[in-house]
């Protein structure tokens, strides 16, 4: 009979301590991972929302410019804002359930909140057309668990 002085291959405790470590170096990678994962689409909702606030507030910022004179503006209420503009197109800002409507047509959704303020030159609250110098319009777009609130004054164009 042959007896083997040298023997090959691992214990049954070397394999499982191998398997004990494999797992805890598979769970913090895994975190790791999970947690780049979500700064990733946290930040690219983050984006997404500056996009969409930006383009609503440049859209309005536009359009209020071209109003023509204190009698173009129809409507002034707090989520709303209706006026005719340098063209002669009534341009009309109102607010439905999160959207954000010009003319009827949605240019913002996830909008909460949204409020006009109009404001004297003396910067008192004014309900009046043929006061009015600065508008605020403010809103918060929520998307997701994100959200952030977007706000600007702007200063009418028309003669005082």
């Amino acid at each position: 009979m042959r007896r083997m002085t040298k023997q090959c291959g691992f214990t049954l405790i070397e394999l499982i301590m191998v398997t004990i470590i494999l797992g805890v170096i598979a769970v913090v990678l895994g975190r790791v991972l999970i947690q780049g994962y979500h700064s990733f689409t946290t930040e690219n909702n983050i984006s997404e929302l500056n996009w969409k606030g930006f383009y609503i507030l440049e859209r309005m910022v536009n359009d209020i410019h071209n109003i023509r004179s204190y009698g173009d503006i129809t409507a002034m209420a707090a989520t709303q804002l209706t006026f005719t503009d340098k063209s002669g197109s009534s341009i009309s800002y109102t607010y439905s359930g999160t959207n954000l409507l010009r003319n009827g047509q949605i240019i913002g959704n996830g909008v909460w909140f949204p409020s006009f303020s109009y404001y004297t030159s003396r910067a008192a609250i004014t309900t009046t057309a043929s006061t009015l110098s600065y508008v605020l319009i403010s809103f918060y777009i929520l998307q997701g668990y994100s959200f952030l609130p977007f706000s600007i004054v702007i200063g009418t164009r028309f003669p005082l």
